[in-house]
């Protein structure tokens, strides 16, 4: 038996084939949003750190001039990395541009922004385990929740 030649796409094969085509188009990281720069090239850092065989713990809380956000953000990094199902791939610190897996951190890290737990879910959902989806979007809020004191702009001196 051959297929029908108006045979109409499979929904599952039209969504995956969509991920990828986005996936493959890399996105600027000077376009994304303060606190997702910050996270993804947090993420960079630790990363880094690791590589060189220093404690990234010690190098972020020195980057960040925060113990409890460099936890946090070490805490999310580590979590990403078990939960994703290959090794997750970044950029060097330097690169402006993001690599698939930056790409959906950082559309994890916006809707974790939003409180909407539903835009995370619908993020990864084709990349990782349902069962990592209310983990990772908890860590996500609460690392932006320990780094907004920290990177919330500063009211120029002399304006009240």
């Amino acid at each position: 038996m051959t297929p029908s030649p108006h045979r109409q796409p499979d929904p599952s094969q039209q969504l995956a084939s969509a991920l990828i085509a986005r996936l493959a188009l890399p996105r600027d990281l000077r376009q994304l949003p303060l606190m997702t720069i910050h996270i993804v090239k947090a993420v960079r850092l630790c990363a880094l750190i690791e590589a060189v065989g220093q404690d990234p713990l010690e190098g972020m809380a020195r980057r960040l001039r925060s113990m409890e956000a460099a936890r946090a953000m070490l805490s999310l990094a580590q979590l990403v990395g078990t939960a994703w199902p290959e090794a997750f791939r970044i950029n060097r610190p330097c690169c402006m541009s993001l690599s698939p897996d930056e790409t959906a951190l950082a559309d994890m890290v916006w809707a974790a922004t939003q409180r909407d737990s539903q835009l995370f879910a619908a993020a990864v959902k084709d990349m990782i385990s349902d069962a990592w989806h209310d983990v990772l979007f908890r860590a996500c809020a609460l690392t932006i929740a320990t780094l907004q004191p920290l990177i919330a702009p500063r009211p120029a001196p002399g304006s009240h």
